[in-house]
């Protein structure tokens, strides 16, 4: 039978001390053979109930609200979106972590920010701002904090902007009368699709229907390290269908394999340095490239994407309106295809101004 004792500590049949307190509205029983672990046991809780309510009166600390948005998060995106949102979730940490999420000031997130630029490019500052922005949105979401200071930054202005150059007329020429040079077929694949390198190398041959003159696109190559893992499009706009035009259908007739094999890599793709030891042997057939010394590594002049904007380009000089460009290239977002449309005019322009000085100087 149970037994009150005098400080307040309950005596059971079975030799166990026990304490039972309200805490907060709620009821709380501690217990131990000994009493003193009892008492210590209790004022453990109190402390850390203390804290508790002192953390929830300043606000949780940004390092724990971040952490709690990137666990969550990485459970929802893509592997290469993970790669791409890592750097900059750490760098929020480093940055911010100490700080109770609602105390950071706009003014903080933009100093950071301009600091950030004098060392990365444009593309690095305006992701960061980006992982900045979801991270304080959950919070607010969560009701860590009021407001979301990000909504009054913006990415510092005059930030080095690297912008992919076009082909040389030299270069388009060799890419285009490659069929038949060693690993020929990605690049020639990519220029007469717009597919992304992930997604060529993700092709079948049941993708490619030769009656209806189509290519179909569903799937990418992504790497886990070397390996290469098939996944689905990043977004529903990676979904779609290419014309098959006659140049590629005249090169990939006579290579037509079993259903299930792919167009390159045969039986399964290509790993990550398979795939660099193809492009390799590929660029230097060609000669787009160069080396320093023997020994040195070989730099390929060129790369897979370039080739991608090749296509578009075709696209623009085909007239095809940048509506139905979007749609081809399989872009989410048509500021994107609009870009590349731009750069390509304002290429144009170029080209006419350099023809036009040399034609006044004789």
């Amino acid at each position: 039978m149970a037994r009150k004792l005098t400080d307040g500590l309950t005596l059971r049949a079975n030799g166990t001390y026990e304490l039972v307190r309200r805490i907060d509205g709620k009821q709380k029983s501690f217990s131990s053979k000994n009493p003193r672990e009892v008492w210590r046991k209790y004022n453990e809780y109190l402390r850390a109930s203390d804290e508790k309510r002192e953390e929830l009166q300043r606000g949780r600390s940004f390092a724990a609200v971040a952490d709690e948005w990137w666990q969550g998060k990485q459970r929802e995106i893509a592997y290469g979106t993970t790669r791409c949102y890592k750097p900059a979730y750490e760098r929020a940490v480093q940055t911010f972590g100490a700080a109770r999420v609602g105390e950071v000031e706009p003014n903080r997130i933009d100093a950071f920010l301009v600091e950030l630029g004098q060392k990365s490019a444009r593309n690095t500052v305006a992701n960061q701002l980006s992982v900045l922005n979801m991270i304080f949105r959950y919070a607010v979401l969560k009701g860590y904090c009021k407001g979301n200071p990000c909504q009054y930054v913006s990415v510092p202005p005059h930030l080095a902007h690297k912008t992919r150059q076009l082909l040389t007329p030299e270069q388009l020429k060799a890419v285009k009368g490659s069929a038949g040079q060693p690993c020929s077929l990605l690049a020639l694949l990519i220029l007469y699709t717009g597919a992304r390198c992930g997604e060529a190398l993700a092709l079948q041959w049941k993708d490619v229907d030769f009656a209806g003159h189509k290519i179909s696109i569903t799937k990418a190559v992504v790497f886990h390290g070397n390996a290469p893992v098939i996944e689905k499009p990043k977004t529903a706009a990676g979904v779609r269908a290419v014309p098959l035009l006659t140049a590629l259908e005249t090169l990939l007739r006579p290579l037509a394999d079993a259903p299930e094999r792919y167009l390159i890599g045969g039986e399964k793709p290509l790993s990550k340095s398979a795939l660099n030891r193809y492009w390799e042997r590929y660029t230097k057939a060609l000669g787009l490239g160069s080396q320093s010394q023997t020994g040195d590594p070989w730099k390929p002049s060129i790369d897979r994407h370039q080739i991608r904007h090749e296509y578009a380009t075709m696209l623009y000089e085909a007239g095809v309106d940048v509506l139905a460009a979007k749609t081809i290239m399989g872009h989410t977002d048509i500021a994107t295809t609009q870009k590349i449309y731009t750069h390509i005019r304002e290429s144009r322009l170029d080209d006419a101004r350099t023809k036009l000085e040399a034609l006044d100087q004789h």
